[in-house]
């Protein structure tokens, strides 16, 4: 019986020390959870020849890029590239919608094409090349 109850305080102990080392602020695990699922999905999204996204032109304050696009249910910053033509034309929609904000959402289709660092801040974003921006 001695042996027994010995056991049981070890195991009750362990487990009490265990929940205490795993303890921490539930948010934030939530959110690097959350920021490792992102990751890991715009990684599979890597391996896709292209996909079609929204797309949002949404500056902020801060030195950041400009449009955002929608990725498993979660607007992200990217970085957009493609050819000049293409660029030209964003800007061109970009300012359209700096001056309606209503217009809301469009498409944009291309491939993930790794990181790149914004010169203004160093911090990384995901590069998206397009090759097409699909109407509304």
């Amino acid at each position: 019986m001695r042996r027994w109850t010995s056991t049981v305080l070890v195991v009750a102990l362990s487990a009490g020390i265990w929940g205490c080392l795993s303890s921490g602020d539930p948010f934030q695990r939530a959110l690097q959870r959350t920021d490792n699922a992102v990751e890991s999905a715009v990684d599979a999204l890597d391996d896709l020849d292209q996909v079609v996204l929204l797309a949002r032109f949404n500056p902020c304050k801060c030195p950041a890029p400009d449009f955002e696009v929608r990725i498993f249910g979660r607007w992200e910053r990217v970085l957009v590239t493609g050819e000049e033509e293409l660029l030209e034309e964003l800007d061109v929609l970009a300012r359209t919608l700096d001056e309606d904000p209503g217009l809301g959402v469009f498409r944009l289709q291309g491939q993930f094409d790794g990181t790149d660092t914004f010169e203004d801040t160093g911090i990384e974003y995901e590069l998206f090349r397009m090759v097409r921006i699909q109407p509304r």
